[in-house]
């Protein structure tokens, strides 16, 4: 089954009423990074920890890189990115996108998603 994708919005001076996409533990999520400048903003209304990590694909020399982790405390916030092409951008086919991020989840328990992108003026 294909991941779930994140709708990239927009904020600008005019403000973002941001809509957040339900965590998806099993699919996981994926969302286009054409700019470079998105963060990804988690909300974590559960009782207990949640696990967000960023797949991270290249292979200098060879060598794997541990993916980028953050953790989401009960009942907390988190923003994390922005997430630059070289590193973090892959294909995820299920979805059609040739230049996405992949964003695991470790539980989805009342945890929503956003990936938000900032205008520039």
């Amino acid at each position: 089954m294909a991941r779930t994708e994140l709708t990239v919005q927009d904020v600008d001076r005019s403000g973002l009423n941001a809509t957040y996409t339900s965590g998806d533990s099993t699919n996981d999520h994926s969302f286009e990074n054409l700019t470079e400048d998105i963060v990804l903003h988690i909300k974590n209304a559960g009782t207990g920890a949640c696990v967000v990590t960023v797949d991270i694909p290249i292979t200098p020399d060879g060598q794997a890189v541990t993916d980028k982790s953050v953790t989401v405390p009960a009942a907390g916030e988190r923003f994390f990115g922005p997430f630059p092409k070289a590193v973090y951008n892959q294909e995820d086919a299920g979805n059609s996108i040739d230049e996405a991020v992949l964003v695991d989840l470790d539980q989805d328990d009342n945890v929503t998603l956003a990936a938000i992108r900032v205008e520039k003026a």
